[in-house]
This record gives structure tokens, sequence and C-alpha cells, in this order.
């Protein structure tokens, strides 16, 4: 007997593109899942730091561009750790400590990976390529990082073959700002200026001219009356120009929305010392835990599974000189087997007072309050929001794992951003769970069918006989199954 299971589905669809209602977009996307992922929150492919960036080269109005120095290897900073153990250590702030960190995500369905020129230019420079996967893939977006910047004005430009040129300019001090954009628009935001909402890249400009204008549009339409396989025609990947390519065109053509990312701030990485108290690291890097590289760290205890009795711990030092911040939040697995169950956050603080301390303990089952207003919810996506109820200097933040959803020593965190203001954060997107799913039998076939969902771009659906399983996966509403471990399915049997 063949069963079917709902694996996933993954964003983003793009459905608001214009000053209407919020509303399912054209067949960006849809999706069969018992379980969201939120790929825009575990960014996949590219995703690199200064270090790991190529510097550019030459000057930049008589200043050199800054060298990058590598990351500090986990050994030497648990050493480190452990020779200043019992003293104050006295973190030092960087001389040019801000940073930009430019994200990526897909918002329509394309067939075809789409290499973007990111440039960040003012008082330093910053330069690199990125690749956005294929949203068809359960992976569909791409972060990099730039670091060590000094303060002053900077402009943020985007291109990509089939985009318009994307142009930002904003102010850089001594905090990382982040810039999130979308290759659409998507439901459930604001596209008005001033208000909170991700970027949009617009989709579209197949001229190379840098906007979208009618130009575009005559273009593309003798491209399709000429059945032309030109690939700056091909907006979508499918290898040829047809009328989803003009669809896709349509949605940029004489946009009216915001297309400028609302700008999020945090604490620069370069602001904290991380180290591993209990357990240690078996992937990853501990600098890619606040800089959202791919991966991000996995932690494993020394012995046995992880436990209250036996957790894992992780620290964010910021020494002598606490920082101002209201809040933080934590990517972590979800759905998984190494899924946090239990936790505690620790955080050792300044008042007038003198040193005080703050624990927020984190059960699956809901939200825990404290008194002092301090508390931990999970987002659809895993993330994990810690809300300190109100600004306060920090000096010290300690995460402990003391469970997981089932049996494991290992633990994974994907990312960490300490928040200067929780009200400056953009909601996560809206991400519905596929409905009305039903299957439909045909000779030596079935197909599956579902409605569609909002800001998803791709399903993933299961197919299992006894411990054989397959997964098949899609950009529509329909999967049509003739075919199981390689042998075409026959009638009446299971």
């Amino acid at each position: 007997m063949l069963i079917l299971c709902m694996l996933a589905a993954w964003p983003m669809q793009a459905s608001v593109w214009a000053d209407q209602p919020a509303q399912t977009g054209s067949a960006a996307a849809e999706s069969v899942s018992a379980s969201v992922q939120d790929s825009a929150a575990e960014p996949e492919g590219v995703n690199s730091t200064p270090e790991q960036a190529d510097a550019p080269s030459g000057e930049q109005a008589g200043q050199s561009v800054p060298a990058a120095s590598g990351p500090e290897p986990v050994q030497s900073a648990l050493e480190a750790d452990q020779k200043q153990q019992g003293k104050e250590k006295k973190l030092l702030r960087p001389e040019n400590s801000g940073a930009v960190q430019v994200r990526i995500t897909s918002a329509l369905p394309s067939e075809k990976a789409v290499t973007f020129q990111v440039l960040l230019k003012g008082p330093s420079l910053f330069q690199k390529e990125v690749v956005l996967p294929a949203s068809a893939e359960a992976k569909s977006s791409v972060g990099v990082l730039a670091g060590n910047l000094e303060n002053g004005t900077y402009t943020l430009t985007i291109t990509a073959q089939g985009y318009a040129k994307y142009q930002q300019t904003f102010e850089v001090k001594d905090m990382l700002y982040e810039a999130h954009l979308y290759t659409g628009a998507l439901a459930g935001y604001d596209y008005r200026e001033g208000q909170k909402h991700p970027g949009i890249l617009l989709a579209g400009d197949v001229n190379g001219s840098g906007a979208i204008d009618d130009a575009d549009v005559k273009m593309l339409v003798n491209a399709i009356d000429n059945a032309s396989q030109d690939p700056a025609m091909d907006l979508n990947g499918n290898g040829k120009a047809d009328l989803a390519d003009l669809q896709i065109l349509s949605l940029s053509y004489q946009n009216r929305l915001d297309t400028k990312a609302y700008l999020t701030t945090s604490i620069s990485p370069q602001m904290a010392q991380i180290h591993v108290q209990k357990g240690s690291v078996v992937s990853g890097s501990l600098t890619d835990l606040q800089n959202g590289s791919t991966g991000g760290v996995q932690l494993q205890t020394k012995n046995g599974d992880i436990a209250p009795e036996n957790p894992v711990e992780l620290s964010f030092d910021f020494g002598a000189e606490a920082q101002e911040m209201s809040g933080m939040t934590m990517n972590v697995p979800v759905g998984a087997d190494n899924a946090v169950a239990q936790a505690a956050f620790q955080i050792v603080y300044m008042t007038e007072q003198g040193e005080q301390i703050m624990e927020i303990p984190y059960l699956e089952q809901g939200v825990m309050r404290l008194s002092g207003g301090g508390q931990v919810t999970r987002s659809a996506d895993g993330t994990l929001v810690v809300d300190f109820g109100g600004q306060i200097a920090v000096k010290k933040i300690t995460f402990t794992l003391h469970k997981t959803q089932k049996n494991t020593n290992l633990a994974e965190v994907a990312k960490v951003e300490f928040l200067n203001d929780m009200e400056n954060r953009i909601p996560p997107p809206r991400l519905d769970i596929p409905k009305n799913l039903r299957a439909e039998a045909h000779n030596k076939s079935f197909t599956v069918v579902w409605d569609p969902s909002v800001n998803i771009t791709g399903y993933e659906v299961e197919v299992s006989q006894g411990e054989h399983k397959e997964v098949h996966r899609t950009t529509s509403t329909v999967a049509k199954l003739s075919r199981f471990g390689g042998d075409k399915l026959e009638n009446n049997t299971e």
C-alpha cells in the first residue's frame, strides 16, 4: 500500500502587486505540506562574511579598502576563555564596527538560478556576487554580510539580468543593518513608504536598461511571437519566452509599491565574543551565528544525550562595555529530532544598582512570561524570539539547551541577532499550510491536488511503501505520479 505524506512547502509567493488588498497571486506557488519551512530564516547557498568575500581592489575616495581578517579559531577562543576564567574580559570596540547584511529570497517560482551583483559604496567599499538558487529547490534564499564598515552614508545597489536596478541610500553608525529583499511582493505587508516591509526586486527588465517600461513589454511580446529562446527573455527559466514571462513582467510594470526595504538594526556581530561553555562544536563556525551563514553551527554534548543534567551551553560576552538592547532572536530547527523543547536564557545586565541577572526559561508547550517582563516565544519558522521586557545594558547572554524534541546529543543553531529595539523587527511573512488535499485515481497513475497557499513557491510530496520513500517536488498545486521505486504503477495493487 502506498502512503502519501505532504512533507513541506517553502516560501515565497508574490501576492500583493498593486494598491489592492492582499490576495493570492498568479500561478506563482502552491504547496502540499503539514509543516511550512521558512527558507528566508535559513538561507542556502552563498552567504558570506567580509572574510569569505573577495576583497575589492584599489582605493575609494583616497581611502584604502579595509583589510578583512579571518575568524578566530574555535579552539583558541576556548583556550583564551579558560585562561581568563575568573577575570572580567575587556572587549575592545573595533574601530569600524558597522555592518550591513543583505538577504535575497525568492518570491516567484523560477527554474533557473539568478546571479545578483551586490555593491555597497560609501566611506568603505564592498562588492560581492551571490547566486540565488532556483525557487523549485528547497532553499531559495541567499545572503551576504559587509563588515568593518566606517560610519557614514552608503548606497546599496543590486543588479541582475532580468531585474530592474535596486538602489537604496542610508546611514551606517556602529550597528548591523539588515536589508531583506524578495523577488516580488508578499501578502500581509503594507508596502507604503515608511511602513515595515521587505524590499522588492522587480523582475521584467528584459532589455537591460535598469528599469521596467514600455520598451520591455514590446521586446518581450515580440520574443513570444517569434518563439524566442533568448535567456534574457526567459524570466522564469523554463527555456523559452512565453506568457508566463509576460505575466511576471506585468506584475512589475508601472509598479506603485514602495520597493525600498525597511532596515532593521541590531548589535554588530563584532561586539560579542562567543564561547561554548558546555559541549563542543562539531560543524560550522561560531562566527557564523551572527552573520547567517549557511548551516550555522552544530554542537554536541561530550557524553550522552542532551538533558537538564547534561546541557549544551553557549555564551555571548559583550565585556565591560555593555550593549543597549531589548531582545534577541535565535534560529533553531523546527519539527526535527533536535528541535528545542526546553531551554533557558540568562541575561547579565547593568543598572544604576549594579550588575543584575534575568533568567528567562522556555518550554515548547507555550510562552513563559516572567514578572520582570522577559519572555520567549517561537515563530512558525522555528525562530526563538526573546523579549527582555524593555531596553537594558547587556554584558553577557548565556543560552542553555536542556532538552530536545527527541533524545539526541546534537544541537543546532543557525543564526543569532541582538536587537537594539524589538519594535524595529519586521514580522515574518505569513505562511499558510496547504488545505483541501485530495487524490484522484487514474489508469496506472494518480494525481494529488491541493489549494494554493499564500507566500509559497514550492512543495514536497512524500510517497512511501514499507521502508521505501520518495519525495517529489513541484511548484504547482498538482502532482501526478505514475512510477514508484523505478517501476510503473499497476492497477488494483497495493
